[in-house]
């Protein structure tokens, strides 16, 4: 289709809404913004489901951080070695975010299936909880 051809049509289109009762191109109109708004959902809902992977993605590092340096720590002695399970104010403190936002990225992190919290705080899921001495802390 050429911009000729586009031009006609569109032309076409705007002569039989104009032929249109008012309410009726209100109608139109009205589905039109619903379809348009549909369409649109997905990759809305995409972008910001994509942004709080990323803000998320922060505090899940922290995790698989802290679970590398544990096993350079220990080569080859434990499998699921972890990390000293992390309380809520410790990881306030280390990612320097409000209370409630680190909150609700440990339980959208936890939804997902990365983390599970324990009584001592959260660990990375399916890892066995491993306490070394305090001086082994990291």
């Amino acid at each position: 289709m050429n911009i000729a051809e586009a031009t006609a049509a569109f032309k076409s289109i705007v002569e039989l809404v104009s032929r249109l009762s008012k309410f009726t191109q209100a109608v139109l109109a009205i589905a039109i913004a619903v379809a348009a708004l549909a369409a649109g959902w997905k990759p809305v809902l995409g972008f910001y489901e994509w942004c709080l992977s990323k803000y998320d993605g922060k505090i899940l590092d922290l995790f698989k951080e802290l679970e590398r340096a544990g096993k350079l720590k220990h080569p080859g002695k434990f499998v699921n070695i972890t990390a000293v399970p992390l309380p809520l104010q410790e990881i306030v403190k280390t990612v320097q975010r409000p209370k409630k936002h680190v909150y609700k990225s440990l339980r959208r992190l936890e939804n997902a299936g990365e983390l599970e919290e324990v009584t001592a705080g959260w660990i990375l899921k399916g890892k066995t909880v491993y306490a070394p001495p305090r001086a082994y802390r990291l």
